[in-house]
């Protein structure tokens, strides 16, 4: 059998590969040992998937949330623990109570549905509460616009505020003890500011930020008091919790600021 030497040009595609894998290695990650082309990729993979320094306010009562990104670690808070609106529906069978004799709903509504979000409201008047027309409409993904308006409007009643936000905190960050009473920024003028701290701790810059506890008595009491009830204190130490549980509640006993 004849056997035939490699072309110089095989041989210098070959070298090239040999060449481009190796500088593929050139940055290895210290946490995973995955290879990148350049610092600047390296970095990126880095801060992604291992500099997360962004821990949930609530880790002290067990969320062991992190996040990389800011926004992210805000939207995480404020959406899966604070719950401070909630929408109820209270739309023909859902304001009424399930045993009702002859399904008259001509009267006014004495039970709501309990939705934690905006856009779970609005799939559920969608699929409950619209005109045949509407729904097969939302499938061709175009819906009229008298049905658009109706919705927002069904949208805005249907919006309820459960608690206030705190009106006075204090940074948890050690040897930082700056106060906030900005009324309703207070919140979010302190998240901006403890962001600061949480980005110096995972540089190794300042100690870690602990939140909770004795450490942070504004944010435990307010977050674990009756009214707000996102956290509780059990045998095991402190716990979040979801005040929005109720898919299904009475009217005189739906969370509201106003009662």
């Amino acid at each position: 059998t004849k056997i035939s030497k490699p072309s110089p040009s095989s041989r210098t595609t070959t070298a090239r590969r040999l060449v481009s894998s190796s500088a593929v290695n050139t940055k290895v990650c210290p946490h995973c040992s995955n290879g990148f082309t350049d610092q600047a990729t390296l970095q990126k993979h880095i801060n992604s998937l291992h500099k997360r320094p962004f821990t949930c306010v609530f880790h002290f009562a067990g969320c062991d949330k992190v996040f990389a990104n800011k926004n992210e670690w805000k939207r995480h808070v404020w959406a899966q623990h604070l719950n401070l609106h909630y929408w109820l529906c209270t739309n023909g069978a859902c304001g009424h109570a399930s045993n009702q004799e002859g399904g008259d709903y001509s009267k006014d509504p004495t039970h709501g549905r309990i939705f934690r979000r905006k856009d779970l409201f609005t799939q559920h008047i969608r699929r409950m509460h619209a005109p045949a027309h509407v729904v097969k409409a939302e499938k061709d993904k175009n819906l009229p616009p008298d049905w658009v308006a109706q919705e927002k409007m069904m949208q805005n009643r249907a919006v309820r505020q459960r608690c206030e936000l705190p009106l006075f905190m204090r940074c948890p960050a050690q040897n930082c003890r700056l106060e906030f009473n900005n009324a309703t920024k207070t919140w979010d003028n302190r998240m901006e500011h403890v962001a600061i701290h949480l980005e110096r701790a995972a540089s190794n810059e300042e100690p870690a930020v602990l939140f909770g506890g004795a450490n942070d008595v504004e944010l435990t009491e307010w977050a674990s008091s009756l009214n707000v009830n996102v956290i509780e204190l059990t045998t095991g130490g402190w716990k979040t919790c979801q005040p929005l549980k109720a898919t299904r509640v009475e009217l005189c006993e739906a969370p509201s600021i106003d009662t």
